[in-house]
């Protein structure tokens, strides 16, 4: 190999001996003017990687590494192994829902005390509250007749103390023989030792693991040396820059295999039977926390999804909880913080209980028995379908886009009064600030595309200057698509500006109610009972018919 001298080592020596001033002053000009563009550029180099997820004293304990994708993007690898702390948060009292004093509160979550790790904790009261709503089959254990309950402290399912280590049992976040019924081996029984071992598993070598399932450590890795997640823990993954990491399963195929929380999550759902909306589960630092200072998380966003209904894990250093409400006053959000049965506050993107507010998991369930329509640019929307070629679509001042079914109804169709959900994506962020910009999305139907009739379904997205993903919950009205008429939905452009929304792919959707009936024609058993009614009337008239011929005769 060959060696080029350090030009700039030369420099230093020779600038002392340099006996001439304005010789000295000439030459260090020169040369310093070749070491600004290196300088500059280093530094931006530093400026555009970032540092990832750090706390106020600029360092993340729980930082494992920091990567390359295969596309070059860096990804933080974050260990989640809080325990419940000897001092606990300041308790608040929840203050009741009030949309237009901007406060909205969930109702119906459960609270959950530590389970065997704090990430599966939280993802158990998600999956709790969602089996209290429209999702049955979240929890079919034999409390309370298979509806999950809203516990108060540990006398449900008890408790059980490993040494210092106290776990209350709750068998949504992890199985146990003995509890709830529960007679053979489950998740505590094949991996659990003690709050932070990282030895092998208690089944191994001694007996065979049980069939995964009914618990969420199960499927998010907590607590499993396979995954190689120590007693107590559940890694999470996340783009540095501040964009969503969405369903991230790269890591299962490296050395050490390792399984992202959130795509754990996601398993342990639609092993309950249930569909994750497109594009509906990820990771992401909120805004501050990334490298980008446009990009993450942000609590405009926290709002819009308590407003459709659908808590969301907060993560903190080390801590993950489930935030559960908000309150515009002071940026506050309410949280389960899984170390007591009580609800507690913090200011969003600041600290709780010292611990620095990093990022979120969210999901998205697609409500059950929904069909989703993707739309597209040729102002169609198509059932199912998630391929068609991106594109986009402007619509400009106060005017408005109308995309049509790609399917006319075949009879007609009645949607119950329930509220439709969907996103719509744009290219570039509706303002912001006191005079936010604002569209309307309009659910009802159209003769061809020319025309819209409003079915009484409708949101409003608000813009806030950052965020271009508008996720959406309709009012619940019902509506009759008449045979012929296709379903329609029509994005109305407020503003006086001109903005794209992007299509194709399954960037912009709508999803129906889980009461729908079936479009473009009813569901077969709503069918077979038309058929047959119909069958019943003309073997009736044929009857009758033929009776009266045979009177005739006679």
């Amino acid at each position: 190999m060959a060696y080029r001298q350090n030009t700039n080592a030369g420099f230093l020596s020779r600038i002392f001996d340099d006996t001439s001033r304005k010789r000295w002053r000439n030459k260090a000009a020169k040369e310093l003017s070749k070491l600004v563009p290196v300088a500059l550029a280093i530094s931006i180099i530093f400026l555009a990687a970032g540092n990832g997820a750090v706390s106020a004293d600029g360092e993340n304990p729980y930082l494992v590494r920091t990567f390359l994708d295969d596309e070059g993007r860096q990804i933080d690898e974050i260990i989640v192994p809080g325990y419940p702390p000897e001092t606990k948060a300041e308790v608040v009292v929840v203050p009741e829902p009030n949309i237009a004093m901007g406060i909205n509160v969930l109702s119906n979550v459960p609270a959950l005390d530590w389970s065997y790790g704090c990430s599966a904790t939280s993802a158990a009261m998600m999956a709790g509250y969602y089996d209290r709503t429209l999702y049955l089959d979240m929890y079919t254990g034999a409390t309370s007749g298979g509806v999950f309950p809203l516990p108060t402290d540990d006398s449900i399912w008890g408790s059980t103390t490993y040494g210092a280590t106290i776990c209350m049992e709750c068998p949504l976040s992890a199985t146990h023989d003995g509890v709830d019924g529960r007679s053979i081996k489950g998740h505590v029984d094949d991996y659990w030792v003690a709050y932070g071992n990282s030895g092998d598993d208690p089944f191994v070598g001694n007996w065979t693991e049980h069939t995964q399932g009914d618990c969420t450590t199960d499927y998010m890795g907590t607590n499993q040396d396979y995954w190689n997640n120590t007693d107590g823990s559940t890694t999470f993954y996340y783009y540095t820059s501040g964009a969503p990491l969405y369903d991230y399963t790269d890591c299962e195929s490296e050395s050490p295999r390792k399984r992202d929380g959130c795509h754990g999550l996601r398993l342990f759902l639609e092993s309950r039977g249930y569909t994750i909306a497109t594009s509906g589960n990820y990771n992401q630092y909120i805004q501050g926390v990334g490298s980008n200072p446009l990009l993450g998380f942000t609590f405009a966003q926290f709002q819009s999804e308590i407003d459709a209904g659908r808590p969301v894990l907060i993560h903190v250093e080390g801590h993950t909880m489930l935030g559960f409400g908000y309150n515009t006053t002071g940026s506050l959000i309410y949280i389960y913080d899984t170390w007591d049965y009580s609800a507690h506050s913090m200011t969003w993107g600041g600290a709780y209980s010292t611990l620095a507010h990093l990022g979120v998991t969210v999901i998205q369930l697609q409500s059950p028995g929904a069909q989703s329509w993707y739309l597209h640019n040729d102002d169609v929307m198509y059932k199912g379908v998630t391929n068609k070629t991106e594109g986009s679509v402007s619509i400009g001042a106060s005017a408005s886009n109308i995309w049509i079914a790609d399917e006319a109804a075949t009879t007609d169709v009645t949607f119950s009064s329930s509220a439709w959900t969907g996103q719509v994506v744009f290219t570039s962020a509706p303002t912001g600030g006191g005079s936010p910009h604002t569209f309307t999305v309009e659910i009802g139907y159209s003769t061809d595309g020319s025309d819209f009739t409003a079915g009484g379904p409708d949101a409003t997205l608000t813009g806030d200057g950052l965020a271009t993903v508008f996720p959406y919950t309709t009012d619940a009205a019902s509506f009759t698509v008449t045979n012929g008429k296709y379903l329609a939905l029509r994005l109305t452009n407020n503003s006086g500006s001109s903005y794209d929304v992007t299509t194709g792919l399954t960037w912009s959707y709508t999803n129906s109610p889980s009461s729908e009936p079936g479009y473009p024609v009813p569901e077969l058993p709503t069918i077979i009972l038309l058929g047959l009614g119909l069958a019943g009337l003309g073997i009736y008239y044929w009857l009758r018919k033929r009776h009266r011929t045979l009177a005739t005769k006679s």
